[in-house]
């Protein structure tokens, strides 16, 4: 075969293999295009969850309250901690401001009381001069004192440092400082009618009487109604106090035996005291206001019976007299079988003795009504005014405990 031939030949064959190479590069290509890379597992962004020795990372609950997770970081021979937080609260209080401006209030009407009742003991006496012997300058003097400290209580109530929370409540019109200044009126009109000349008989100062402690009556509802919603509202009304209570436990883990877990709880007061500790005080409190109500009865009974109120008969007057001291007895002995806790033991005794001193003063009271002529009721009212001073005594016995358990509850070992 000559070289001339031989030359085409070379070239088509060159040429079909060049084709071939390229026919394989296209078909690679298209290949590889439709075949994604595999991901390499080093390159996924932190963000991606990864398993490491078994612990997942940490995952974000939407509540910021709530945080839990796991952290784990062990090398050999070295303990492994895990630290765990659990949902936060906290344990809330009743803070200093509120707790002063509630005993402020609770004071406010334990000293009108005592003035109501010796009022009432003057216009009594004066009433039944020609049996008591009571003389108009001393009946005059006893009735200018108590309008000159009721003067000085509206001074009193008007300079009480009050929560701003709170102020446009005790400030309103049926509020307790308005209240409070009105019963300087009403008392003055009541030393008027003492003096107005015959023939006055009486019926003035008496009705002048009756409006004072009808106005007695509305400042402590308005007392009452605010600290109600005091009560009910002080977490809103920024007069509480969060107390954090953390408590942090060790134990040791099965594997490996060198690992520790430690646990940080946070406490919230309302679910967090003992349920011994939580019926204990709450029982206080409502042994309290039983109290209150039982002297409210006998502040009106003995009135009624001094004023000769038309439905106040002696039969109507014993029996509800009677009754408060039955009331009274019962309270003394619910309160001697409340359980106390052991942490509040010597406070509780206290309570409890106050609570017997309750039970004396309600009996003097009735046999001051039972004693015959001429007894002139001053037995009876003097009986009153003591059982007024227990119940003041009993009161304050029952803020102390609250405060100490609110202040000391950890320590004294009454949390859950």
């Amino acid at each position: 075969m000559s070289t001339a031939r031989q030359g085409p030949r070379l070239r088509n064959r060159y040429a079909h293999v060049l084709f071939g190479i390229v026919v394989v590069a296209v078909l690679l290509f298209v290949l590889t295009r439709e075949s994604p890379p595999e991901t390499d597992s080093s390159s996924l962004p932190a963000s991606t969850a990864t398993e490491t020795d078994g612990a997942s990372a940490p995952s974000t609950n939407s509540d910021p309250s709530v945080t839990t997770g796991a952290t784990t970081s062990r090398a050999s021979g070295q303990e492994e901690a895990i630290t765990t937080t659990s949902p936060t609260a906290l344990f809330e209080v009743l803070g200093p401001e509120g707790s002063a401006y509630r005993e402020a209030l609770d004071g406010f009407k334990v000293t009108l009381q005592g003035m109501v009742v010796e009022i009432s003991a003057a216009n009594s006496d004066w009433d039944n001069r020609a049996v008591t012997g009571a003389r108009f300058d001393d009946v005059e003097a006893s009735i200018v004192d108590v309008v000159q400290r009721v003067g000085d209580f509206g001074q009193m109530v008007r300079s009480q440092v009050v929560p701003d929370a709170l102020r446009d409540r005790y400030d309103a019109p049926e509020g307790p400082l308005q209240n409070a200044v009105r019963l300087a009126d009403l008392v003055s009109e009541v030393l008027a009618g003492l003096r107005l000349p015959p023939p006055d008989d009486g019926t003035v100062r008496r009705a002048a009487l009756t409006d004072f402690i009808v106005g007695v009556d509305a400042f402590n509802r308005s007392v009452d109604d605010l600290l109600l919603y005091m009560e009910e509202n002080a977490s809103d009304l920024g007069l509480t106090t969060m107390s954090p209570t953390t408590t942090a436990s060790t134990q040791p883990i099965v594997d490996p035996p060198e690992e520790t877990t430690t646990t940080t709880t946070t406490f919230q007061a309302s679910g967090t005291l003992s349920v011994e500790a939580t019926a204990y005080v709450q029982g206080l409190s409502r042994f309290k206001v039983m109290l209150a109500e039982l002297v409210e009865s006998s502040n009106e009974t003995n009135l009624a019976w001094d004023s000769k109120e038309p439905d106040a008969t002696y039969r109507v007057t014993e029996s509800a007299l009677i009754e408060v001291l039955d009331r009274i007895t019962a309270l003394r002995d619910a309160v001697g079988n409340h359980e106390v806790p052991e942490p509040l033991a010597d406070r509780g005794a206290v309570v409890i003795e106050m609570a017997a001193g309750l039970v004396p003063s309600a009996e003097a009271m009735l046999e001051g009504l039972r004693l015959p002529v001429p007894e002139d009721g001053s037995t009876r009212r003097a009986a009153l005014a003591n059982l007024s001073r227990a119940a003041g005594g009993f009161t304050s016995a029952v803020d102390e405990v609250a405060g100490y358990v609110e202040e000391n509850a950890e320590s004294l070992g009454l949390l859950r």
